[in-house]
């Protein structure tokens, strides 16, 4: 079965859903095409009155809206469960793991991936109709003056009759492009119209027949890439694909930047919003935090080292830099997991702390957990959680949601919530495929051993201050403690 036209197919029997049109009649399409169909979203009511008025403007009289899918719908996530989605490593774009730009979107996100999956149920619906030649569109393009007296004339009709659009050979017919030439300020265009082969990414607008809908369909099967790579690039070899000079439409959130990007916020729009609202208004705010909580990057790290919000990692960059090994970046321990990285590369950045956690953004060749002697490490826990340290704070609610963690993460001694803190924490650390354990107060011959695959050396323990703990909390909270250390290597097992 091919998962992603089932999936397609299921949501267009969905009023609700996809399959909601808003016709406007009119007297002829003045495009040459059976159908326009502009690709929104539901709940984007300003874009698709602005995009209405664009069309009317440029004499398009009747079309209609489809509306697509967004990230959080089930079909995007069964298309990542299926293994259909290009997954990093490599960068999807340039098939290197590392291609050295930082500002690069190097993974394919969700939100991505519902664009490739919106376009391509488009294109079923577009064959289930019986369409023969078709205009796809988004729902924040912007037409030039001169649109309209390009559509209506004479030039125009013989260009896209020579095209092939109107022959059964997959034809496709770009009509956009992702910038604004300075002929957009022309009301009439007196110059040639015609068509040439280069590239333009015109997901904005865009001509196609039945022949390239079957092709189109059948390629986006297979995500690889964005959407407008497969259809505008990718296909190229399999179909006739063309670009009208002069260009017709540019888009509101890429090219003018005076419309949020649903895909990537952009710092350009940002300043729009700071000069036109303000930076005290509700929309500036919304989209700067838009922008700092965005990630589109993935990282990729030789090694990482995992530890406890108190782990003393100064001693572990100290040892990896005994051994020539490139140090990283220290990340922020907002949920428990502070660590260090190093990596080969030298373009270091920093990434949120529970992305340490997400294969999706950070690919790692090999995890290890630092640990400290247990005595001290639990008894600066409960120091910590005393004195409402936030990162304790935050570890002690990431233990907590694992079910592992013992119940006494509740207790009223601050001794037994850092136990349990402890015990809990370190369970769950070790659910994340480690290559190895490295001791820290042995770092140095510890840290040797890990990456030459030698045996490490013991682990330090405080017997008696440990005992003199574990005298203080509950009997059955001592003995979970006691079979964790002996899992970790304090004891011989």
């Amino acid at each position: 079965m091919n998962l992603s036209s089932h999936h397609g197919n299921k949501r267009l029997n969905t009023v609700s859903h996809s399959h909601l049109f808003a016709g406007v009649d009119a007297l002829t399409f003045s495009h040459l095409c059976e159908a326009t169909l502009i690709l929104t979203l539901l709940g984007q009511e300003k874009r698709q009155q602005e995009v209405k008025s664009e069309l009317l403007g440029a004499g398009i009289e009747r079309f209609e809206f489809y509306y697509g899918l967004t990230p959080a719908d089930s079909e995007v996530q069964d298309v990542f469960n299926a293994g259909v989605v290009a997954r990093y490593p490599p960068c999807f774009r340039c098939g290197n793991e590392d291609c050295g730009d930082l500002s690069c979107n190097n993974i394919l996100l969700p939100v991505q991936v519902a664009v490739v999956l919106s376009f391509r149920a488009l294109f079923a619906h577009c064959l289930e109709r019986g369409f023969k030649v078709m205009a796809i569109g988004e729902d924040d393009i912007v037409f030039a003056p001169y649109a309209r007296s390009v559509f209506s004339s004479h030039e125009y009709t013989t260009v896209l009759a020579a095209s092939g659009l109107f022959s059964e050979s997959p034809t496709l017919v770009r009509l956009g492009d992702s910038r604004r030439p300075q002929e957009f300020d022309l009301d009439h265009w007196h110059g040639e119209i015609s068509t040439h082969g280069m590239v333009t990414m015109s997901n904005y607008l865009f001509l196609c027949n039945r022949s390239f809908a079957v092709l189109a369909n059948q390629r986006l099967a297979n995500i690889d890439h964005t959407a407008d790579v497969l259809i505008h690039q990718s296909l190229c070899s399999h179909a006739h694909c063309l670009t009208l000079s002069p260009q017709i439409v540019c888009d509101r959130s890429w090219a003018l930047r005076t419309s949020p990007s649903l895909i990537h916020p952009k710092p350009e729009y940002l300043e729009h919003l700071r000069l036109t609202a303000g930076e005290q208004s509700a929309e500036f705010a919304a989209e700067q935090e838009r922008l700092r909580r965005h990630r589109k990057r993935a990282s990729s790290f030789h090694h990482v080292f995992v530890g406890l919000v108190n782990c003393d990692f100064a001693r572990v960059v100290a040892a990896c830099r005994a051994i020539d090994l490139d140090v990283g970046c220290g990340v922020p321990a907002a949920d428990g997991f502070a660590a260090w990285q190093y990596t080969t590369n030298t373009a270091i950045e920093l990434i949120p702390c529970q992305a340490l956690r997400d294969l999706s953004f950070v690919h790692v060749h090999s995890r290890y957990l630092v640990l400290a002697e247990p005595a001290s490490a639990i008894l600066d826990l409960a120091f910590r959680l005393e004195a409402g340290d936030q990162e304790a704070k935050e570890a002690a609610r990431l233990a907590g949601s694992n079910s592992r963690t013992p119940p006494l993460i509740e207790s009223d001694l601050a001794i037994e919530r850092a136990v349990a803190l402890y015990i809990g924490w370190h369970r769950l650390a070790r659910d994340q495929s480690l290559k190895g354990i490295v001791g820290l107060d042995k770092i140095d011959l510890s840290l040797k051993a890990v990456i030459a695959g030698s045996p490490r050396p013991s682990l330090n323990i405080d017997a008696v201050a440990l005992s003199d703990l574990t005298s203080k909390i509950d009997p059955k909270l001592a003995l979970e403690l006691h079979q964790e250390l002996t899992i970790l290597g304090f004891y011989a097992s």
